[in-house]
């Protein structure tokens, strides 16, 4: 008898397929998934912590601004906060972009929005209005709380010299 020849097959023979099996996938989506609860809090902490700092910046440059007015304008200048509604007002002086209107800043709709935690001007330190005097000299110093999430700055303003600063 002879001998049953061989089918040779045309297909080259198996190869390992590519690609990764389900159990690698989850793996790769769990460990991205702790680096992700990790990394929230601190980014969460990270825009507050800029939001506050630029809203600090911008009580401070609007102080200055009603400081330079009084100043320029050889008159009194003043500022008044409402806390209730995390607003302030520089009295008699119009808004840069808007001429028509009241320079009124309300911190909770600016691109870093805050709050206003605080106001303390005044003799008994109960004040919410800042008066600069026609040499840029406050009628009493004090301070300016506001806060973007748990971060807080305090814009302080120099009773003797009318200087602006921000704390932590």
């Amino acid at each position: 008898m002879g001998s049953i020849p061989r089918i040779r097959s045309t297909q080259p023979p198996s190869q390992p397929r590519s690609g990764f099996s389900m159990v690698e996938i989850a793996l790769v989506v769990l460990i991205i998934a702790m680096i992700a609860a990790v990394a929230s809090p601190r980014y969460l902490e990270s825009r507050n912590h800029f939001h506050a700092e630029a809203a600090a910046a911008r009580v401070a440059a609007d102080l200055y601004h009603a400081r330079q007015n009084a100043k320029t304008k050889g008159t009194t200048q003043s500022v008044d906060f409402t806390p209730a509604s995390h607003t302030y007002t520089l009295t008699g002086m119009n808004d840069i972009d808007h001429p028509t209107q009241p320079f009124t800043v309300d911190l909770t709709t600016l691109s870093s929005p805050a709050t206003i935690v605080s106001v303390s001007f005044g003799s008994g330190g109960t004040g919410t209005t800042i008066v600069f005097d026609m040499y840029g000299r406050p009628d009493y110093g004090g301070n300016v709380v506001i806060a973007s999430g748990g971060q807080q700055r305090t814009i302080v303003v120099n009773a003797q010299t009318g200087k602006i600063s921000i704390q932590p």
